[in-house]
């Protein structure tokens, strides 16, 4: 008897370690420690062809590390994580895609812990019937840095702006990471802050069908 119980206990601890890695949850929160498949945020969307779907965004290798690691002028929190990340397209139990988060001369992203899983919201901002989200950096006080994605009926992830291109204050306050911008006729626009006047101006994004892309609209500037 006493060795059944025994063996149930090493049984429920493995059981119990290997709940911890699927979540993603870090063995060690100290400086410098290793972190493995971490989910850093989730989201459910409806695909073009009206499959339901997971997307998730997967530290798949980084680091923890503390505020005082963090050289960004307090734009991150008291725990961190910094790293290799990817986001994962699932339906059905099955895994449709992935695809690795670089570019801009960033291999590695950064996210504080506050709020983590945060939310993967989504839209449709070129009228296509694929869902667009956005993955975002710290860029400062007032505003952050996005890439936008779009998601195909099959599950394939396409970038449709440059990496990091858009910059945004629309995610302050509320989920810096993934934000959504207001839309507009065949494109979108965003809020960002001017210092100078302490006021919030609009910037709009136009769909370039030929490039596959969002591009900035120059002369579409307007204070908000």
């Amino acid at each position: 008897m006493k060795r059944f119980l025994s063996g149930l206990l090493a049984v429920s601890f493995l059981l119990s370690g290997c709940a911890r890695t699927t979540q993603g949850d870090p063995q060690d929160e100290t400086a410098g420690a290793p972190v493995r498949d971490l989910l850093l945020a989730q989201g459910d969307t409806v695909l073009g062809g009206g499959r339901n779907a997971t997307v998730r965004l997967v530290l798949r290798e980084g680091v923890f590390l503390t505020g005082d690691q963090v050289a960004l002028g307090g734009g991150l929190g008291e725990e961190n994580y910094q790293g290799v990340c990817e986001v994962q397209v699932l339906a059905d139990g099955e895994a449709l895609s992935s695809l690795a988060l670089e570019g801009d001369g960033r291999e590695e992203l950064l996210f504080s812990d506050v709020g983590l899983p945060f939310a993967l919201h989504f839209a449709d901002y070129n009228g296509d019937g694929n869902p667009d989200f956005t993955i975002g950096q710290w860029a400062g006080s007032t505003a952050d840095c996005y890439t936008l994605f779009t998601i195909a009926p099959d599950g394939m992830i396409t970038p449709q702006s440059g990496p990091y291109a858009i910059f945004a204050s629309d995610g302050k306050g509320d989920n810096e990471y993934c934000a959504v911008f207001v839309q507009k006729e065949n494109g979108f626009a965003t809020q960002v802050y001017n210092n100078a006047t302490g006021e919030y101006e609009q910037v709009p994004y136009i769909w370039d069908a030929a490039q596959n892309t969002y591009l900035e609209d120059q002369g579409g500037k307007t204070d908000d």
